[in-house]
């Protein structure tokens, strides 16, 4: 985990990383070790002013192959020009977090499938325009 304190100049740049479990989840200068399935609570304060702090809450299963899915990704590109009758193929998914996901099925729609629709294609989907 990261944290960043603000502003750049603060005269305390010390933090205080804690668990609410320790069984579950141990962290160490913002790196955190699964122990033992469960759900522990890692908060990151100021060492000066405790009332600052943040929180991220950490889920630890031992289900092997527990789908786990993305939150947030990335594709290949962010628009695609097409002449009418055409079909592009080479939408892509590039990047996503977290980086341990499993599940990284994605459903493609059109928001117009009178101007474009997507299909399977067996690699991923395809656009089609149409006139």
């Amino acid at each position: 985990l990261n944290a960043t304190v603000t502003p750049d100049d603060a005269t305390d740049q010390n933090l205080v990383w804690s668990s609410s479990d320790s069984s579950v989840a141990e962290v160490r200068g913002g790196i955190v070790a699964a122990k033992a399935p469960g759900t522990a609570t890692i908060t990151v304060k100021s060492s000066v002013w405790t009332d600052v702090k943040a929180q991220c809450q950490i889920t630890v299963t031992d289900e092997v192959g527990a789908d786990v899915p993305m939150s947030e990704f990335l594709l290949n590109t962010s628009s695609v020009t097409m002449l009418p009758d055409t079909t592009y193929t080479n939408v892509r998914l590039y990047g996503y977090s977290p980086f341990y996901a499993t599940d990284l099925t994605l459903e493609w729609t059109s928001s117009d499938e009178s101007v474009v629709t997507v299909e399977p294609n067996g690699e991923g989907d395809q656009l089609t325009q149409y006139v």
